[in-house]
């Protein structure tokens, strides 16, 4: 079977992906593959295509990114709550959600494992600014659970939030 760009342009509509997968059987157009080198999607190619389990792949993506945008309002609003500055550079942090990556840079890798992996003391949890730090943690969480390629705009959310929670354990 043949899958076509229209095929692909219309799956990719409903919901961007950043991974195809593909039955040994199953074939793309050689639209089919440009369209998917040109968004930077990763084309994978497995024993059993099941539709099901790549169009769920999609949507627990989708959901994931919704749900990393309301964690994001919610932590900018505590951080309003708190301090001005902090709010402002949250609400930053948030906008890049909706911005197109520079096209020239690519970002391999971050230090959002070790971020979220130290260790909290009881001192942090007095420290006001905690409940923003934890906010931005879960959202930090939320965007290791999807890939992401390195030209993907969540890349520069992902180093701010690292940036921003390093900052705020600091202080």
């Amino acid at each position: 079977m043949f899958i076509t760009e229209r095929e692909l342009q219309g799956l990719y509509h409903q919901a961007a992906f950043h991974e195809y997968k593909v039955a040994k059987g199953d074939r793309l157009t050689p639209e089919a593959k440009s369209f998917l080198t040109g968004k930077g999607i990763k084309l994978v190619e497995v024993e059993q295509a099941n539709p099901a389990s790549s169009q769920q792949s999609v949507t627990n993506d989708k959901t994931t990114l919704e749900l990393l945008r309301l964690d994001l309002q919610s932590a900018v609003a505590q951080a309003y709550e708190i301090d001005l500055r902090l709010g402002d550079s949250v609400f930053e942090t948030y906008e890049l959600l909706d911005q197109e990556m520079p096209p020239n840079l690519h970002i391999y890798s971050c230090d959002a494992k070790e971020v979220l992996s130290k260790t909290i003391t009881k001192e942090m949890f007095r420290n006001p600014k905690y409940k923003v730090i934890i906010l931005l943690k879960k959202c930090l969480s939320r965007l290791c659970g999807i890939q992401i390629d390195s030209k993907d705009r969540l890349n520069l959310v992902k180093v701010e939030l690292v940036n921003q929670i390093n900052k705020l354990m600091e202080e």
